[in-house]
């Protein structure tokens, strides 16, 4: 996988498919750095903006998106000049998680049980189907289960984020990778359970569009 500069604006919005951030997200006034990966199918673009300085963006523009080789291409580029980021869709990000691996168990135990203590499962649990999580410098910042309590149908629980690495929109990119994954599939829905007072939570369900199906009150007897 190897990123090619492209020649200006006008072949860049070709090879990104008019890309609606790239068409109309990007300066005119600065020199335009891009480049094309034809294997990968992905454009990577350096754009600076104060207060944010420079940051190296890589977007997919096909169907398949960003994997793990494609964003280590795209670091090379870092050395073509003055970048402060590399910024990549979250969902590149995710990746599944082998929970049966005591030291990856470990992990999650510590991470849930720190930052999500009200989480409804944890490494073990019945009816989980699988793990993901993000990984920063090989540290679990972020994780989330997938159960299936009717076999299909994805119901996800446990999302937590480590502190250090809130506000990066970690928990929004855990849960429609793991949604678009079980729709792409076949599954016919995919569901989530949430306190009623986690409202950060539930904007992020929101605006990946998830509605209301049932709300429910309980209390101890």
């Amino acid at each position: 996988m190897t990123f090619e500069p492209v020649g200006g604006f006008a072949e860049l919005v070709e090879v990104a498919r008019h890309d609606p951030w790239v068409r109309w997200g990007l300066p005119r006034s600065a020199p335009l750095r891009g480049w094309y990966d034809a294997d990968a199918d992905a454009v990577a673009v350096s754009r600076t903006r104060r207060p944010y300085g420079t940051s190296l963006f890589v977007l997919p523009v096909g169907a398949t998106p960003l994997g793990p080789r494609t964003v280590t291409a795209a670091l090379a580029l870092v050395t073509a000049g003055p970048t402060g980021s590399l910024t990549v869709p979250g969902e590149a990000l995710v990746m599944d998680l082998a929970a049966d691996d005591p030291a990856v168990a470990a992990e999650l135990a510590t991470l849930l049980a720190e930052h999500s203590p009200r989480h409804g499962v944890a490494p073990g649990s019945a009816d989980v189907a699988g793990w993901a999580g993000v990984r920063q410098d090989d540290r679990l910042v972020a994780c989330a289960a997938r159960l299936e309590l009717v076999p299909g149908v994805p119901l996800l629980a446990s999302v937590a984020v480590h502190p250090t690495a809130r506000r990066q929109g970690l928990a929004a990119a855990l849960t429609a990778a793991l949604t678009r994954r079980a729709l792409a599939v076949g599954s016919p829905a995919v569901t989530v359970d949430l306190y009623a007072d986690n409202d950060a939570a539930r904007r992020v369900y929101e605006r990946l569009g998830f509605v209301l199906g049932r709300e429910v009150v309980s209390w101890p007897l």
